[in-house]
């Protein structure tokens, strides 16, 4: 990179940070006016904080919340859309006692319910918004609850995520679930309903937010379409939504089958509930595997598209980047940086993927590679940001530490105290938040792979940043060897070992198709028809050889042409 244009990268305008219609021809004016706005917003909080002894927050700060590509970046309450208010969205009276009562009779509503960590929960929630924007329903975001995580706390996506802004900026029609109906895990102030929801884009039917609303759900099996690839995308869901005479018919013949009440969402499908949307897929894989799909631009290539559509519109609250900026300053020691590569490193839970190899974990020698080449893609002067699951191996943390790599260290920095004064039950939320919009600073990223956090962050640095990533897999654990005690479960943790020993990203597990492409392994291949074969209606060992035997004639490159899965004989038992 020439000095010349170092120095163009460097420099700052209140034009950076306005939406592209404004750029070039905004007053400085308009731009100080929202500065001073700003300003006001933080100095009323100030009664509910504890402050962070750090300097103010300047003009600068500001642009890299926005990112730099500000085509994709979310511009905060500079909205191009006038779009209805919640108020608008719903009935007068909610939100209800019942939330029937909330819903107006001339709107079509979507709604899901929602397990999993933060992540899975916002991936969740882009889907749900991505199938309202494309069925013309008002998305009715879940709330999000994970004992596992963050405690008995019932948070709302609008905690942690601007979504007026993006509402403002897309015309999205969405509400939170507490707008419909409040949060009342005691069941005191609310009427119980019943809701029927249809199975969703996978298998999990053990969501956890809407008893937190007092909501009892019963589940719904969808019609039966032709294609195992296909049929539960999001183009079958989609017209599944404006097949009602056909659903609601096998709907209560389901219920007569099964003695139960028709749910009244059901019977007049003013609003659709599905059971979960996590890690929803486009048809056969969005068709990503055609040499066509690899000339179109990312939002075209039917990978995600819901994170196209929506997920990279979404930016984090004004409360969860004041945190976020104090806590990089303090750990840095001074004003953000030109040019960052952040790391996230994720270990904790991935300890017990490692089997009988307790070692599997990546070292920060393992991760440095990866960051140099991050670095070398920065002018000079750029430095490393680190955030990390990790608390307990000291000799890890002081092995990152001595790189010369800037470690969040919430503990030390008294993160925690700042988060529960600020968001009360839900702070451990509010931390989670807090790290993915650190990492999201980076030019470019380094993450763990097969995390869900890093994949997100990969996305944002990509789409905000215009930055480029690189994930670090751990290491290839030992073969298992087979019983046929729980064989089931053991084949599970045989394809999870393929996935992580092939460096393959979590969300794209269970597609045939983009497993090749993104791995070039024909082994990768194998495991939409390993599924298949758990199966011992629908095959025979004979059939998996052959399936083998198939994929060696693939045009792609060979890892290994002899692999040959370890599995026992009797693979008709599985």
């Amino acid at each position: 990179m020439s000095e010349k244009s170092s120095k163009q990268q460097k420099e700052w305008r209140p034009s950076d940070f306005l939406p592209i219609p404004a750029r070039g021809r905004v007053t400085f004016l308009t731009a100080a006016t929202l500065f001073f706005l700003f300003s006001a917003y933080l100095t009323l909080q100030k009664g509910n904080t504890v402050e962070l002894d750090l300097p103010p927050i300047d003009g600068a700060e500001i642009k890299r919340w926005r990112g730099k590509t500000s085509e994709f970046g979310m511009e905060f309450g500079m909205g191009i859309h006038s779009v209805p208010t919640v108020a608008e969205l719903l009935s007068p009276q909610a939100p209800a006692r019942s939330f029937y009562d909330s819903l107006r009779n001339d709107l079509r509503y979507l709604t899901a319910d929602s397990w999993s960590g933060m992540t899975g929960q916002f991936t969740s929630a882009i889907a749900l918004i991505h199938l309202a924007r494309r069925t013309q329903r008002v998305a009715i975001v879940p709330s999000w609850q994970d004992d596992t995580h963050y405690g008995d706390a019932v948070v709302s996506m609008g905690l942690l995520f601007d979504l007026q802004g993006y509402r403002e900026k897309t015309g999205t029609l969405l509400v939170d679930f507490a707008d419909v109906k409040e949060i009342d895990p005691d069941h005191k102030t609310t009427e119980t309903d019943l809701i029927g929801c249809f199975k969703g884009a996978n298998g999990f039917m053990n969501g956890v937010s809407f008893p937190a609303h007092n909501i009892q759900q019963q589940i719904y099996p969808r019609l039966p379409r032709r294609g195992a690839s296909s049929k539960d995308s999001a183009e079958a869901l989609i017209l599944f939504d404006f097949e009602e005479e056909s659903r609601l018919k096998s709907s209560e013949a389901f219920a007569t089958r099964e003695g139960m009440d028709l749910p009244r969402n059901v019977r007049d499908g003013q609003l659709l509930c599905y059971t979960s949307l996590w890690d929803l897929q486009q048809a056969d894989g969005g068709f990503s595997k055609s040499a066509t799909a690899a000339l179109m631009p990312k939002p075209l290539s039917g990978f995600h598209t819901e994170w196209w559509d929506v997920g990279q519109h979404i930016n984090f609250t004004l409360p969860i980047w004041e945190i976020a900026m104090n806590a990089v300053e303090q750990t840095i020691g001074g004003p953000l940086p030109d040019h960052i590569v952040t790391v996230h490193i994720r270990r904790g839970d991935f300890q017990d993927k490692c089997g009988d190899k307790p070692d599997c974990l990546p070292t920060a020698a393992n991760y440095a590679p990866h960051v140099a080449s991050m670095l070398d893609r920065c002018p000079p002067g750029g430095v490393v940001l680190v955030t990390t699951d990790e608390t307990e191996d000291q000799a890890f943390l002081e092995s990152l530490d001595a790189r010369g790599w800037f470690r969040i260290d919430h503990p030390k920095l008294g993160t925690e105290m700042v988060l529960k004064e600020r968001f009360g039950s839900g702070y451990k939320w509010a931390d989670a938040a807090v790290d993915q919009a650190i990492l999201s600073l980076g030019d470019h990223f380094v993450g763990t792979d097969g995390s869900q956090v890093s994949w997100v962050s990969a996305e944002r640095v990509s789409a905000w940043q215009g930055g480029t990533f690189s994930l670090v897999g751990l290491e290839c654990p030992p073969a298992i060897p087979y019983s046929d005690a729980n064989i089931n479960s053991q084949v599970d943790e045989y394809l999870y070992r393929i996935y992580l020993c092939n460096k393959v990203t979590a969300l794209t597990i269970p597609m045939k198709a983009q497993l090749v492409e993104l791995t070039g392994l024909r082994e990768a291949a194998v495991y939409h028809h390993f599924q298949q074969i758990r199966n011992p209606k629908q095959s025979a060992p004979e059939l998996w050889l052959k399936e083998m035997d198939l994929l060696r004639d693939l045009p792609i490159p060979v890892a290994n042409p002899n692999f040959r899965p370890a599995l026992p004989m009797d693979v008709s038992k599985v």
